[in-house]
């Protein structure tokens, strides 16, 4: 595993830890090479840190990369792969280190096919342009790349990505999609089909029993980021201050003091709580103690962790109808999906949620009952299994998935 970080932070890290216990249950020896790790190490994974690996791009100093290439490539030889599995896009030179060695890529995020890594326009949707050097007159349009400081840098980012680009082209064997979004995307992005597979991310929730929360409590689990969308919640929320609630806050970020600031105008102090960034174990018990998550995302996710999480929870969901979120919660029948940016009838969709409590609850078991399905890890480890043989062919052997039932459900 090749990844830009290790451990258990963020969703992307946990989910990388789970394949590894997963695989490593099933007898796969798994190695990581990772630039940094934040929290704890994937169980049974040999570790392996190499500082700046995810952040190299063509103008880094060539003398910086080759040192560090020599130590990605020591790496390789010291863990014997059979095949090296790719959790990001990384600079075409660790790529080529690879070979001839079986690549393969999880897509986590939209990177494959998108400079900005966000397949965003802002204020609007998610784009479905074919990105490349005509990425420079979309941001014109649409600001997609405003957060580089010049058009220099968005040349020079543009420039990155299609070298990643040509480089994960050439020595994958397979992508890895999470969700219908992602490979619609890569797909309409120019990704040839026959090197994309579907492999679902698996959702393993701890045991969690409820603790005492305010009642009605929605929750926001997410990064304190404008993308994820806590600012429209509060203004629905501000819509419904007749009304009993309090909502948890579960998350950090740069918006933070804005965000406070905004529950300050908006008289939502003593009924927003702001936790800060909480354990995994801190969060599910939050979580299943809620009388809703709610995931207001101003555009698209390649799948969205902690709706699959609340999910499996049985906890009921009111999202933004955004991908992939949309692929999870099917409105009226997993939970509620209000049309982005309505704060009006994401109030509406919260009501319906405090005045039919038994109807929520019923659209919340369809949604564990789809999650445990489709989202099991022995679901997860099958596909990832197949697509190791598909990829080293006759070079060895993959073991078989033999691991007893309680190595591949959900703890």
């Amino acid at each position: 595993m090749v990844a830009p970080q290790v451990g258990d932070a963020f969703g992307q890290e946990r989910i990388l830890s789970q394949s590894c216990r997963l695989l490593t249950e099933s007898g796969c020896t798994v190695s990581v090479i990772a630039d940094r790790q934040v929290g704890q190490s994937p169980a049974g994974a040999d570790v392996r840190l190499i500082p700046g690996l995810s952040s190299f791009h063509n103008l880094s100093s060539p003398v910086v990369v080759r040192r560090a290439v020599r130590a990605f490539r020591k790496a390789l030889e010291e863990f014997g792969p059979d095949v090296v599995h790719w959790h990001d896009c990384f600079d075409p030179r660790f790529v080529e280190a690879a070979a001839p060695l079986p690549s393969v890529l999880t897509a986590h995020t939209v990177a494959p096919s998108c400079p900005s890594s966000a397949r965003l326009i802002p204020g609007a949707s998610h784009c479905e342009k074919k990105s490349g050097w005509k990425c420079l007159a979309s941001n014109r349009e649409y600001g997609c790349l405003s957060f580089l400081k010049s058009d220099l840098h968005r040349a020079h980012a543009v420039l990155n990505y299609l070298q990643r680009r040509r480089a994960l082209e050439t020595q994958l064997k397979y992508v890895l999609s999470i969700s219908d979004y992602v490979t619609q995307t890569l797909v309409r992005d120019g990704w040839p089909e026959r090197m994309l597979v579907s492999v679902p991310n698996p959702v393993m929730v701890p045991p969690a029993s409820p603790i005492d929360v305010p009642k009605p409590l929605f929750v926001f689990a997410a990064r304190l980021t404008p993308l994820k969308g806590l600012r429209d919640l509060l203004h629905a929320l501000r819509l419904l201050r007749h009304r009993p609630w309090s909502l948890w806050v579960c998350g950090e970020g740069h918006e933070r003091e804005n965000l406070e600031q905004l529950c300050h105008t908006l008289e939502l102090d003593t009924r927003v709580r702001f936790l800060g960034r909480t354990s995994p174990e801190r969060t599910a018990r939050i979580l299943a103690s809620a009388t809703a998550l709610v995931a207001p995302n101003q555009g698209p996710e390649t799948f969205g962790l902690s709706v699959a999480e609340a999910c499996a929870y049985g906890v009921p969901v009111v999202a933004y109808d955004v991908p992939a979120l949309n692929e999870l919660i099917r409105d009226g029948k997993t939970g509620q999906t209000v049309r982005l940016g309505d704060r009006a009838a994401m109030a509406r969709a919260l009501s319906r949620v405090l005045d039919h409590p038994e109807q929520a609850s019923e659209m919340a078991r369809a949604a564990q009952k789809q999650v445990q399905e489709k989202h099991s890890a022995e679901a997860h480890l099958r596909a990832l299994l197949k697509v190791y043989s598909l990829a080293v062919g006759d070079r060895v052997t993959v073991p078989a998935l033999g691991a007893p039932e309680e190595a591949l459900s959900a703890p």
